[in-house]
């Protein structure tokens, strides 16, 4: 039967095609869910009376001819109908053999079912091919009008299907996500995320989830876990995707972390410093082994190792070989140590040298059971860095003493650093001279960049020089003693002293000859170097003081200009130990009279003799200069001055002519804070003047009157009232002089009268006279002002003038109040209110 139908249809299409007109074929749009059916309509809209109609469609993979569902039309009675598909295309012939025609023209002319496949999709249903033929059988023209068939569903899409979260330590969480995205076309709802092992797997993301088609979301995916091991588990994503890949791969390789931390230390060398050993352990560690090479530097402290209080029943061997130290922890009974993290050790080395140095294990095994198998399941060691801090001492390799009077207390200071970054400790100080010491209290600590002395004395008064090793013993680990060497001597203060004061040109030179000695003298001999060809001796011209009585001085001539000086005793006399004037030397001018002008005195090859005449003269060459100076007059002249009458008296000054004034001279004047006004003498002496040719002028100090201030004070009072009496005051007086001082006061006087307007009136002062003091007068004001006396009726004796407020006169030399009208009015300088 259908063979036969295909065969009509075929021999239909052959027929020619007659005149065109307006035939249209329409194929419906329709939607569903996968796997459902839905009914594609054809519809026709002609214009022609048409008997038969063929349409070809392409078919999509996902939609399925649901066989025994086509069907024709209300409009097609008389008609036969054929669907079916062939090479992915679908036929639909709707015929007559009696070229009956199809009734109506717009409707539906068949339909059909078609099975929804899986996909969300949009399928459109494009006419290929479409034939029309008339009652006569000839084919018509026509056009189509194609549909859509809609797989509404949605569908999920993962970033991923496998989440690894590869090596991860235990006892930690860590996240990852997986994006999801709706690439269907309907709604996608995700109500629940299922993992296989909720123990370790957790989400935060908040359900149920609803996605838009092409919309997407990151999943979060926890993971905390707690054991050691490779695990593969699942998630499982429900929702109401079209696609059943909704499950995800969940992989992991969790593992302990068991760590050994050496912790860094410092200290100063030469002292034992502490180094702990730190763990964090995941596993439950029973026991642990470790092993260092010490650094040179640092030296183990015998029996220092001690457990930390994470200890149960566990003991403990060290051993030291060379620097290889190896400590070894366990538990008799495999008790594992408590916590989890903290201290589980710690030992002692003594610090040697000036650096430090990283302090890491050579070999390090922490022991747990895993699975019951004893494991070395240390995950990491670190290194711990001991620092050594030291002192370095810093100080001159030579002290010198120098020359000291046996007089004096032969000491120096020396002065010690700290270069280094540590307390720098002088723990000791010898010498290898019994007469050297210090006098600070030992040890001596010198702080970081700091330093300190130590006075060393040397006690011995024997004139002699002394050499010496000072030895500094301290704890600078590079050098423990520092060498210095002290050389010095020690001598009497037996000295020589010369003077040359100033002379006139006309004068004798007197040198003057000081001996200071700490010995007995027995003897004294020097050369005097002086201008002699100014200057010459005479018999006499050396004078010796009382201490030297007894002494005989001769001398002779060296050169031109030196002569040299023997002085000595023929009785064994000595001059006692002691200070003072020895003897005066006078040079003479050679013509009577030198040229002004400045000549040099010089004493050498100066000799001291004392028992058994031995030299210990312990000066050096002297030189002195000699000024010659001239006659020359000076005039002194006081400063004259004027000051006020009450002041005190300035302080005095001069001026001067002709030469330097050398000193202060003296003033005196008798005029006091309380002398009258007038004129006084300053009186200038000589004081401490020491030119011979002063002459004094005196000056004069000038008394002026002084400022006295009167001031009259301000005041006011009612219009028609008297003047009030004006009170006057004064300032200015002196030393609390009372009004005595007043010859005759300053009268103060006004313009305004009784009969005077509202206003202000000056207050003038004029006249007076004070002993000792001018008057400066400050003025005042007298305001006048309306009256507040209101009289309601007034009896009047004499005639009188009546004033409105204002002042204006309103009535002249009345006698009565009768015939004023009602108000208020000024009479005799009161108010009077008429009603």
């Amino acid at each position: 039967m259908k063979s036969y139908r295909y065969k009509l249809a075929a021999l239909l299409l052959c027929f020619g095609i007659g005149a065109r007109a307006a035939n249209v074929v329409t194929i419906s749009s329709v939607e569903g869910a996968p796997d459902e059916e839905v009914t594609v309509s054809i519809g026709l809209q002609n214009s022609d009376a048409l008997s038969s109609l063929q349409v070809s469609i392409p078919l999509d993979e996902n939609l399925i001819l649901v066989d025994e569902t086509a069907q024709v039309g209300s409009r097609c009675s008389s008609h036969a109908l054929t669907v079916g598909v062939k090479d992915g295309m679908l036929n639909v012939f709707v015929y007559s053999l009696s070229m009956a025609p199809i009734t109506d023209t717009n409707g539906e002319v068949a339909s059909f079912k078609l099975k929804l496949g899986y996909t969300p999709t949009t399928i459109a249903l494009t006419p290929t091919k479409t034939v029309l033929t008339d009652t006569n059988g000839t084919a018509v023209s026509s056009s189509a009008q194609g549909g859509d068939v809609t797989i509404r569903c949605a569908k999920a899409q993962y970033s991923t299907m496998e989440v690894d979260f590869g090596e991860v330590p235990i006892r930690s969480s860590y996240e990852q996500t997986v994006t999801v995205q709706n690439v269907g076309n309907a709604d996608l709802t995700i109500t629940e995320l299922m993992f296989s092992d909720v123990n370790v797997f957790s989400s935060t993301t908040s359900l149920p989830i609803t996605l838009k088609p092409g919309a997407s979301r990151e999943l979060n995916i926890t993971y905390a876990p707690v054991e050691r091991g490779s695990i593969s588990k699942t998630l499982k994503v429900a929702c109401n995707s079209i696609s059943k890949l909704n499950t995800v791969a969940l992989k992991a390789s969790p593992f302990a972390i068991n760590e050994l931390h050496v912790q860094d230390a410092s200290g100063i060398s030469d002292e034992e410093v502490t180094v702990p050993m730190t763990m964090n352990n995941m596993d439950a560690i029973s026991g642990y082994q470790v092993e260092f090479d010490l650094p040179e530097q640092f030296q183990f402290v015998e029996n220092s190792f001690m457990l930390s209080t994470r200890k149960q029943d566990h003991v403990s061997t060290t051993s030291l070989n060379g620097q290889k130290l190896r400590i070894i922890v366990y538990s008799p009974t495999d008790k594992p140590l408590t916590g989890d993290d903290g201290v589980i050790g710690s030992f002692k080395v003594k610090l040697m040298g000036r650096y430090g140095a990283m302090l890491t294990p050579t070999k390090t095994v922490l022991s747990a059971t895993i699975n019951n198998k004893v494991e070395n399941v240390v995950s990491a060691v670190y290194g711990g860095e001991v620092d050594v801090s030291s002192p370095q001492i810093g100080c001159d390799d030579q002290m010198e003493f120098g020359a000291v009077s046996v007089t004096e207390v032969c000491e120096r200071t020396f002065s010690i650093s700290n270069y280094g970054n540590a307390p720098l400790t002088i723990s000791r100080v010898t010498f290898d001279n019994e007469y050297l010491s210090v006098k600070e209290t030992l040890p001596l600590v010198i702080p970081t960049d700091g330093n300190a002395d130590v006075t060393v004395v040397h006690s011995s008064v024997e004139q002699k020089a002394f050499e010496a090793t000072m030895h500094i013993y301290s704890n600078d680990p590079d050098l423990r003693m520092k060498d210095v060497a002290l050389n010095g001597s020690r001598f009497a203060p037996n000295y020589v002293v010369m003077r040359t004061p100033k002379v006139y040109v006309d004068e004798n030179v007197k040198i003057e000859v000081d001996l200071n000695v700490y010995d007995d003298v027995s003897g004294l001999q020097f050369d005097l170097i002086y201008p002699s060809q100014y200057y010459d001796t005479f018999d006499g011209h050396v004078t010796l003081e009382s201490r030297a009585e007894g002494m005989s001085v001769t001398h002779r001539e060296i050169d031109g200009q030196t002569i040299r000086y023997f002085c000595y005793f023929l009785n064994g006399q000595n001059i006692p130990a002691g200070n003072g004037k020895l003897m005066t030397i006078q040079l003479r001018p050679k013509n009577g009279t030198v040229a002004e002008g400045t000549y040099l005195v010089e004493m050498k090859n100066v000799k001291v003799g004392v028992s058994e005449l031995t030299d210990k003269y312990a000066g050096n060459d002297l030189q002195s200069t000699l000024q010659v100076k001239q006659h020359a007059p000076v005039t002194i002249t006081a400063k004259s001055y004027t000051r006020l009458y009450g002041d005190d008296n300035p302080a005095f000054e001069f001026t001067s002519e002709g030469a330097t004034v050398v000193g202060q001279p003296a003033f005196s004047c008798e005029a006091t804070a309380t002398s009258p006004i007038g004129e006084y003498a300053i009186v200038i002496s000589k004081g401490g003047v020491e030119n011979e040719e002063d002459s004094y002028v005196n000056g004069v100090l000038t008394i002026t009157k002084a400022p006295l201030t009167v001031t009259v004070q301000s005041c006011s009072r009612e219009q028609g009232g008297e003047n009030p009496a004006f009170e006057v005051a004064y300032s200015g007086w002196k030393n609390n002089e009372d009004e005595s001082v007043l010859l005759a006061k300053p009268v103060a006087t006004t313009t305004a009268t009784r009969e005077s307007p509202v206003g202000e009136y000056p207050i003038t002062l004029s006249g007076g006279e004070a002993q000792n003091y001018n008057f400066i007068y400050s003025d005042g004001v007298l305001t006048i002002t309306v009256t507040t006396d209101i009289k309601a009726m007034l009896t009047f004796g004499e005639p009188f003038d009546v004033y409105n407020v204002s002042g204006q006169k309103v009535r002249s030399q009345i006698t009565s109040l009768r015939h004023l009208p009602r108000g208020v009015y000024m009479i005799g300088g009161m108010k009077v209110v008429i009603r």
